[in-house]
């Protein structure tokens, strides 16, 4: 079960699990439906009386997908069959992926006894990517599309806070027709007088950077400022750093005096520090996605 509000790749995670297992050669006949779909074919069936045939459309194939299960809140007779199907399939050692805004123990309205199945499968949790992940989602699309996305322009879209993977694919197919039609390249001219909503899009200030990166390391603002080499500090400030750079756009020269740097180098070494530690270091990407999260909430 993969379980997050809207915008957060769960529809696009799925698909990428189903194109690598169809990679692997293995062929198998995938049933997709959402919650909805499911609860209409299921009322559909009972005044057509033809559940039996209804159970086998959906506990038959060899994957079961099945998103936005939030959906099904209340729909007693409908959760019983989804019980059942999910008993059948797991039984016959098939596969199902399924998707809510919610984690099982959140659902509203739902029997225990699918709770209780849904507990017991692997459940992940996905949030809104940080900047590094919307990054790298578009480089990975642009990619994939075939589309030339220059860096500084992946970047330029990458820095609103409130981006949905979704939101993302959308402004990379809005600059490519746009890019067709003029004949020209995608540029950061043309980036900006196509989507109107990134130039008038306000960063964070370098207070609030600060702020969101005390909480998030328990260090207080004004030794987030200060010149202290201790560790801790010196991580934290590295961080708030890296996201005034990314996210609140500002030149080094302000982002090093705000933080009591000595000199601007000190601010871009800060920053290519962070890059590189977000590569391998799955315990700091929590830590500055948390960071981010706390931003777009103020």
């Amino acid at each position: 079960l993969l379980y997050g509000p809207p915008g957060t790749g769960k529809s696009h995670l799925i698909q990428c699990i189903l194109a690598q297992w169809r990679r692997s050669g293995s062929a198998f006949e995938c049933r997709e439906t959402t919650a909805r779909e499911f609860d209409q074919a299921f009322r559909e069936a009972l005044k057509s009386r033809q559940t039996d045939r209804f159970a086998r459309r959906y506990s038959d194939p060899d994957v079961l997908v099945c998103e936005d299960l939030h959906q099904l809140s209340g729909r007693h007779e409908a959760q019983w069959q989804l019980l059942h199907c999910l008993d059948e399939l797991l039984q016959g050692g098939r596969r199902v992926l399924l998707t809510s805004r919610v984690p099982p123990g959140q659902l509203s309205r739902f029997l225990p006894k699918l709770v209780n199945r849904l507990h017991g499968g692997h459940c992940l949790p996905m949030d809104l990517p940080s900047y590094a992940g919307r990054l790298l989602f578009l480089r990975l699309l642009a990619s994939s599309l075939q589309i030339a996305l220059p860096a500084d322009v992946a970047e330029l879209l990458a820095r609103p806070l409130g981006s949905s993977l979704g939101d993302l694919a959308e402004q990379i197919r809005r600059l490519d027709a746009a890019s067709r039609a003029a004949k020209v390249p995608i540029t950061r001219e043309l980036t900006l007088s196509t989507l109107d909503s990134l130039s008038s899009e306000s960063p964070p200030s370098l207070a609030k950077i600060a702020r969101a990166v005390s909480a998030e390391f328990g260090v207080p603002v004004e030794q987030l400022r200060s010149q202290s080499r201790v560790r801790k500090l010196v991580r934290s400030r590295q961080v708030a750093i890296y996201l005034s750079r990314v996210l609140g756009q500002q030149p080094y020269s302000k982002i090093a005096s705000y933080f009591g740097l000595n000199n601007h180098s000190t601010a871009v070494h800060s920053v290519r520090r962070v890059e590189k530690l977000l590569q391998t270091d799955a315990v700091l990407r929590s830590r500055v996605a948390n960071a981010e999260t706390a931003l777009r909430s103020r």
